[in-house]
């Protein structure tokens, strides 16, 4: 394993399942996990204003998603699948708390969503929380087409469909396809992040998109499992790409779903970084605090049942 330091920010590397993986790690050796998860096309530098703001009380995993920064590519479409992705992050997880005894965070965005729920499902009990912004499961965006809103804002999903064209398209003129992106989704140039390194994320992540189409025929032939900690999700209300969330599509998926719609686009954590680190430090206090009482509620009623 090999550590970068940039800033406060340790950029982390290690060969995982035989891949390079990267991601920033941040703050408290000892503090409760916080795993943001970026989408596209983003760098984990997406999350910059909440790396630095929760990195003072937590410790801070936000992974370069596979293909980005030093990130290998995956040696095929398969590799970027939410199965293989999340066992990558899980041994991320297991590097930095190899006792597995500190509680889990879940965050994502936009692609990272998928992750996301699908990381939090897999931690099981150990998953204290997880937060979505602007984002769905793939079988959440299934039911989703149903809708003509949905497909005539889910256009660009289908092109990235296409063998080579894509790759082509963003070789030939990354800029303009990063400001297309930045403009639909209603971020501000002066929010905007550095565009030469983002530019190296637009590649490879493409296959993300084939290979959750990939997966629709094992998600329609499997029944979804509930994840049991408590979902919050964020959403802007000015979305260019996705439709605003419903609490009865969230709730077949997360037994507890609170869903706040804030002004603004795609990249909320980015246009108000503020009240979106305020919503999420109330959220991981309360669920940090409610995890600590029920495992003192467990200790003593374990003593009363030995008694």
């Amino acid at each position: 394993m090999m550590d970068i330091v940039t800033h406060e920010w340790q950029i982390k590397t290690a060969d995982i399942r035989g891949l390079q993986s990267a991601w920033i790690e941040a703050g408290p050796v000892y503090g409760d996990l916080l795993v943001f998860l970026h989408g596209y096309p983003d760098t984990p530098e997406c999350w910059e204003h909440q790396i630095r703001y929760f990195s003072q009380s937590y410790r801070v995993i936000a992974p370069f998603m596979r293909g980005v920064g030093d990130s290998a590519p995956g040696d095929s479409v398969r590799r970027y699948g939410t199965v293989p992705v999340t066992l990558d992050l899980l041994a991320i997880i297991n590097i930095v708390d190899p006792e597995h005894k500190r509680r889990v965070f879940c965050i994502g965005h936009d692609l990272g969503s998928v992750y996301a729920w699908n990381l939090a499902s897999s931690l099981s009990d150990r998953a204290t929380g997880l937060v979505i912004i602007n984002g769905l499961s793939i079988g959440q965006m299934l039911k989703r087409w149903r809708y003509p809103e949905q497909l005539r804002k889910s256009w660009y999903i289908y092109l990235m469909q296409l063998p080579v064209l894509p790759e082509a398209v963003v070789r030939l003129m990354p800029s303009k396809i990063l400001k297309l992106a930045h403009r639909l989704g209603g971020l501000e140039e002066s929010k905007r992040p550095d565009h030469a390194k983002t530019k190296r994320a637009l590649r490879y992540p493409i296959n993300q998109y084939r290979s959750f189409f990939r997966e629709i025929p094992r998600i329609l032939a499997n029944p979804v499992t509930k994840v049991r900690c408590p979902v919050l999700v964020l959403w802007g209300s000015e979305d260019a790409f996705l439709m605003p969330p419903r609490l009865d599509e969230l709730k077949a998926d997360a037994e507890k779903v609170t869903v706040r719609i804030l002004a603004g686009g795609h990249w909320l954590q980015r246009q108000v970084p503020d009240n979106v680190n305020d919503l999420l430090k109330r959220f991981f206090g309360d669920n940090h605090d409610k995890r600590k009482f029920a495992a003192k509620e467990r200790v003593k009623n374990n003593i009363a049942s030995d008694r």
